[in-house]
This record gives structure tokens, C-alpha cells and sequence, in this order.
């Protein structure tokens, strides 16, 4: 009787061991090529962002240069006309001269409101306004979609400026655009001292506010954090009830809080007795997703006729 001889269950002399190190090196092999394959990807995702992020600062920069055509800022004259509102405070005798072709960024954009000039950081750009606060975190003033956004005041607010504090939001953009510069009043708290005014430009009239007041905040939920004040808006004595989205507080409330908070004390002798009107620039501080916002208080110190 033939018997077959038991073919071995190994190949070339291969034993477990050898099998196991053969297995070890295939997947050292697949290791070897797919991470650096998974590394270029994610490096080209990263840089791919990178250009879409510039390429977005590029256009916003482009149609806000655009926009500058119907705004001419002159050298600043000596002002010869009585304020038409005052809070007597130190008489501001210069202001600077914009001319706004206010007719031709209405037709840009129905909701464009005045234009904001702050000379310290040399920012210069429309505000906007609409019936909401999300839009315009988005898009530009002629409505394209773009991270940089625009300009635009509190849906709440009236839009003669006339409220007791209005809130102005911008994003605290990487190029500095925008509310881009603000944070560096934390780094320096005499630069405000160089020149301390923001001018609003509506209605052939300068709108002048001079800043006492800047820090940064949460932008958690009032009840939870008490120093919160994204969402406050000061109340006129008839109001009572809150809104449901804002935390109504008096003038003098909201004055002492802001005060209190400040980082910077103003050496301008600002009267607030007849409780003027106010704004707020508030912008996002800190890293991406970060709860915290950087607000700048400025009161208003007079009205001015264009000439």
C-alpha cells in the first residue's frame, strides 16, 4: 500500500513565526503608505482653507475699497457752527469732514444705516441694520456671502440713534478689518488717550462719542453670570418688562456696571447727568468658538450739521 505523504501546511519551510513577521511587515508596509497619503490630504484640507479664508479677506477688502468711492474723508476743519447737541463736556473745537454719497449705499443696500469712522485704529466702513442680528454676520453690505461680514447695529435698536445705548457688532477679523483691532486697547491702555472718538456719519450730520469704557465679557446666560453683557440693553424709564432675548437695566445701572468692569479710566471729563446716548462695539475675543466678548462703551458728546 502507497502511502501519500502529508503535504505540509507551511511553504518554504515557513513556520509560525515567520508567518507572523511577514503579517507584521505587510501592515508596516500599508502604515508606511497611508499615512503619509492621509497627512497630505489633511495638509491640503488645511492650506485648501487657508486660500478660501484669505481669498474671502481679499473680496470683503475689494468691495469695502469699492464702497470707499462714495466717502471722502478731508482734513479736519476747524468747526465754526454751535453743536446742535452737547452735554456740557469740554467743547470739541475739530472733527473730521466725511462726505457720504449716502443715496448711492442706499442703493448698494436698503438696510445700510450710516457710516462708521474711528481715525486711532483707522477704520472706516458702513453699518448696517436689519431685522435680525444673524445676516449680516455673513454677508457684505451689497449681500454676498462672506465670513467677513459687515458692520451692523442691534435689530432692537432704533435707527435714529437715539437709544441710550446702541450696540454696534463687527467680527474680530485675523487681518485686523473690521473690529479686528480692538483687543489691542488690553494691550495698551493709553493708546484710547491718542484719540479717544469714534464719528457715526448719517443724515449730512456727525454723530461724535468719545470712549470711557472697554473690557471683555461672557457671552453666558445672564441668570448663570451676572457680569454677562452681550445682551443688555439700557431701558427707558416707562419700560418695565423684559424682552425675552435682553435684560432691560436703567442707565445709571448699566453705567456703573460698565465702569466697573473697565480697563481703561478716561481722562476726558465726560458728563453723563442727562444720561446721553451710548454705544457699544462688541466683538468676539479669544480663539474660534470661544465664549467671551471685547466691548468698548463710547458716549456721545455731540451732534454737528455737515458743511
Amino acid at each position: 500500500m502507497l502511502f501519500r505523504k502529508k503535504e505540509s501546511r507551511y511553504l518554504d519551510g515557513d513556520d509560525d513565526e515567520d508567518i507572523v513577521k511577514k503579517n507584521k511587515w505587510t501592515t508596516k508596509k500599508i502604515l508606511y503608505i497611508v499615512i503619509p497619503i492621509i497627512s497630505v490630504i489633511v495638509i491640503g484640507i488645511a492650506v485648501l482653507q487657508i486660500v478660501r479664508t484669505q481669498m474671502g479677506y481679499q473680496e470683503a477688502e475689494g468691495e469695502y475699497s469699492s464702497l470707499s468711492q462714495y466717502v471722502t474723508i478731508q482734513d479736519e476743519p476747524e468747526v465754526t457752527a454751535e453743536p446742535e447737541l452737547t452735554y456740557e463736556i469740554e467743547e470739541i473745537p475739530y472733527f473730521p469732514v466725511v462726505d457720504v454719497d449716502e443715496d448711492a449705499l442706499k442703493a448698494v443696500s436698503e438696510d445700510y444705516e450710516c457710516w462708521f469712522y474711528f481715525p486711532l485704529l483707522d477704520l472706516s466702513y458702513p453699518v448696517a441694520k436689519c431685522l435680525n442680528n444673524d445676516y449680516y454676520l455673513h454677508h457684505t453690505l451689497e449681500g454676498k456671502y462672506n465670513n467677513a461680514g459687515c458692520l451692523f447695529i442691534d435689530y432692537v435698536n432704533e435707527d435714529d440713534l437715539k437709544d441710550k445705548n446702541t450696540f454696534i457688532y463687527g467680527h474680530n477679523m485675523r487681518d485686523g478689518t473690521m473690529f479686528g483691532n480692538l483687543d489691542v486697547f488690553e494691550k495698551d491702555d493709553k493708546l484710547v488717550d491718542l484719540d479717544p472718538h469714534i464719528y457715526l456719519y448719517m443724515g449730512g450730520k456727525v454723530y461724535i462719542y468719545s470712549i470711557f469704557s472697554y473690557y471683555i465679557t461672557e457671552t453666558a446666560d445672564y441668570a448663570m453670570n451676572p457680569d454677562e453683557d452681550r445682551f443688555r440693553l439700557i431701558a427707558d424709564k416707562s419700560v418695565v418688562d423684559a424682552d425675552e432675548d435682553y435684560i432691560y437695566i436703567t442707565y445709571d445701572e448699566y453705567l456703573e456696571k460698565a465702569k466697573k468692569l473697565s480697563l481703561y479710566e478716561p481722562v476726558e471729563n465726560l458728563d453723563f447727568s442727562e444720561e446721553p446716548p451710548m454705544i457699544t462695539l462688541s466683538t468676539c475675543y479669544g480663539p474660534y468658538g470661544a465664549t467671551k466678548r471685547f466691548l468698548v462703551h463710547a458716549v456721545q458728546t455731540g451732534i454737528y450739521d455737515l458743511p
